[in-house]
């Protein structure tokens, strides 16, 4: 699926809500193997295809819905993509293989809203069909998400799912489904609506395909529910169902230049200010710098590295011989050159040598080292990175 667009953001995610809903609870057909899906009949007298766009059908030899695709054209392999027997190579219209293992449905349409105010119209084409859904778009934002101006936009689309249905009992069934077997294929605007609640939340379990439009939707979030319509006389209820479907549109650019950014990894860290009671975000230690207790003067930093001015330095010491009963201070300047600047125990520090940080305070005593103390903020890695985009 390609990307949003500004052209066509609205529209590609409509069309994909729909065909979504389409897939989970659409009723459909079951054939035996992909030479039955062949032979489905999908034209009629004109020779223009008959079948909803996205209607499934199920294939019991993949175990896996089929979901039809009127103006495609892709080529037939006789697994991902199928052309029907009736329809020729160079016309449009094609099965496509989906990830959806739901062997049947119920619902009789999953509708376009197309603004019809007026309740004539609005009973003969989408109340017709029950139980059914119509999908309602109510409105979009675009939200800028770079330091480049027009760069990336968040791309809210807000919509209501109206869930249709109607049961002739005398009580509360039309609402609340009912206990006959023969009431299978009415359960309810209740149930309706708890079906679509499912379907789209599961989406939302794909990191990288939500409703089947790659990276482009981050969330399909769900709101709140109302009641529509209701015609107690005819046992007919609509409910609705808030949707929002949180898109990302990035604006790129014609030339080469500038690459898309499929994902983002984030590396979380474990921070800390030490003695200098504040973190300087272009001068800290990284990692390494350390000396531990011993017994015995001489001893070897561990290797690591070091933010100077903004710019990250690896640091590989060699072994020092530190002088017995005093602070011998530690600094690194912007080559990685370590400089050691030591002084009596407890007497005053002395100032940070010119282009260097002051990473720590290693104190010794007649036999040893016994106490190290960081003086600048550190910020070391803590774990693995995680995927955070998109």
């Amino acid at each position: 699926m390609a990307a949003l667009t500004f052209r066509t953001a609205l529209a590609q995610i409509e069309m994909a809500l729909v065909r979504t809903l389409r897939l989970a609870l659409l009723a459909r057909e079951t054939v035996a193997d992909v030479a039955a899906l062949e032979a489905v009949l999908v034209l009629g007298e004109s020779g223009q295809p008959t079948v909803t766009d996205g209607q499934p059908i199920f294939v019991t030899a993949k175990g896996k819905n089929y979901q039809w695709s009127r103006s495609s054209e892709a080529v037939h392999d006789g697994d991902t993509v199928v052309r029907p027997a009736e329809v020729v190579v160079t016309q449009p219209g094609r099965w496509l293989l989906t990830a959806s293992g739901v062997v049947t449905g119920y619902l009789k349409a999953v509708n376009y809203w197309q603004g019809e105010t007026k309740k004539k119209e609005f009973q003969s084409r989408i109340l017709a069909e029950r139980p059914s859904l119509a999908v309602v778009w109510e409105g979009s934002d675009n939200s800028p998400r770079s330091t480049i101006p027009g760069a990336i936009y968040d791309y809210p689309c807000r919509f209501s799912v109206w869930c249709i249905d109607e049961n002739l009992r005398p009580d509360y069934e039309v609402m609340l489904g009912s206990g006959y077997s023969s009431d299978a294929s009415h359960p309810g605007v209740i149930a309706i609506l708890g079906d679509v609640k499912a379907a789209l939340a599961d989406e939302n379990k794909s990191r990288t395909d939500k409703l089947g439009l790659g990276g482009g939707v981050k969330l399909v979030a769900l709101g709140a529910e109302d009641m529509e319509d209701a015609d107690l006389a005819e046992k007919v209820m609509v409910l609705s169902l808030n949707v929002e479907v949180i898109g990302s549109i990035e604006n790129r650019d014609a030339d080469s230049e500038h690459q898309a950014v499929n994902s983002v990894y984030v590396q979380p860290q474990l921070g800390a200010a030490n003695e200098r009671g504040a973190r300087d975000a272009d001068n800290y230690v990284v990692s390494g710098l350390r000396v531990f207790p011993q017994v015995g003067l001489t001893a070897t930093p561990t290797a690591g590295a070091v933010v100077v001015a903004g710019v990250e330095v690896p640091v590989t010491p060699a072994a020092h011989t530190f002088t017995a009963f005093s602070d011998t201070y530690l600094d690194v300047n912007a080559a990685g050159a370590i400089t050691y600047v030591a002084v009596g125990n407890d007497d005053t520090e002395p100032a940070v040598t010119s282009g260097a940080i002051r990473v720590a305070r290693i104190v010794t005593d007649g036999l040893g080292i016994v106490m190290y103390v960081p003086i600048t903020s550190t910020a070391r890695d803590f774990g693995e990175p995680f995927k955070a985009l998109p």
